[in-house]
């Protein structure tokens, strides 16, 4: 199966956020910033013992009910030794919260 290109989820994404924004010669990078930094997180994996961030990598809303999705890579960590750290997400006003991993897809990372 063929993979999907990140360009084509980005255009998705701006004709989700900005309607019609695939048609608009006007529309900036700066709107589609605009538009959709609320939707976009830091996600940290932290180390339980000494507090510091042990990774770092970004995610999506997925879900009006909280869902985040991001790349296995980034929480693989916490996958393999679940008692050696937590995660948590940053949002863009700079709260930060604990969340629990829901569920991995390793193949399509």
């Amino acid at each position: 199966m063929k993979r999907p290109r990140r360009w084509a989820a980005l255009a998705l994404l701006c004709a989700c956020v900005l309607p019609g924004a695939a048609a608009r010669a006007d529309v900036t990078a700066s709107d589609l910033f605009n538009a959709t930094q609320a939707l976009v997180y830091q996600v940290r994996v932290i180390d339980v013992g000494s507090g510091d961030k042990y990774g770092i990598g970004s995610g999506f809303a997925v879900s009006a009910g909280g869902l985040v999705a991001t790349n296995f890579h980034v929480v693989s960590s916490f996958v393999h030794e679940p008692e050696k750290y937590r995660l948590e997400l940053v949002r863009h006003d700079g709260t930060v919260e604990a969340v629990r991993l829901v569920s991995t897809d390793v193949i399509h990372d």
